[in-house]
């Protein structure tokens, strides 16, 4: 025999999963529409979904108008677009990397150097360059391979007359250090 407390709570516990239902099938049949609209309409619907993965990932960031200035000259100078996981690491409003390899994170981390403030670093001298570097479980030879690197994207947002007040000063070589004593 079921009391009347006992049928009051099934009632309430399928009213509450035709509500999810009802909710998933909401947001399906919208997300559908969206798809099948112009162009612009499936951009947004992409964005929209890449901005729900970012939520749950807890990497969804808000960059400061100044902060996307400097990502969109970034982007431009090196020809590339950077994921917002990227862009929230190089100025410090989020520590997410990527997991896996060729994701993005030595490129992210190079960026943060570059836009880091302090002294230049003398990135000739091996202790300032392990310091520097991003892993180093790989040895000497990664050690080279991202000072190339760094020195490479270093170098291509230098020509840019916007970003260059903005990047740390880098020397390379000892010489380089020597030649912009002298030029004081």
């Amino acid at each position: 025999m079921e009391t009347k407390g006992s049928k009051y709570d099934s009632s309430e516990s399928i009213l509450l999963k035709y509500s999810e239902l009802f909710e998933k099938a909401v947001y399906d049949i919208l997300f559908e529409m969206l798809e099948e609209e112009t162009a612009s309409a499936r951009d947004a619907a992409e964005r929209l979904k890449q901005i729900i993965e970012a939520e749950k990932e807890g990497r969804l960031v808000i960059l400061p108008s100044e902060s996307e200035e400097i990502v969109n000259a970034i982007e431009v100078a090196l020809g590339l677009k950077l994921y917002d996981w990227q862009k929230a690491y190089m100025f410090g409003c989020s520590g997410y990397l990527a997991p896996g390899r060729q994701t993005g994170k030595t490129l992210a981390w190079i960026l943060k150097i570059l836009l880091s403030e302090g002294p230049p670093l003398h990135l000739y001298n091996p202790a300032v360059l392990r310091e520097v570097c991003d892993s180093t479980a790989h040895g000497s030879q990664y050690f080279i391979w991202f000072k190339n690197q760094l020195r490479k994207v270093y170098y291509t947002l230098l020509y840019d007359s916007f970003l260059k007040p903005k990047l740390r000063k880098i020397y390379f070589t000892q010489r380089e250090a020597r030649n912009d004593e002298y030029s004081k």
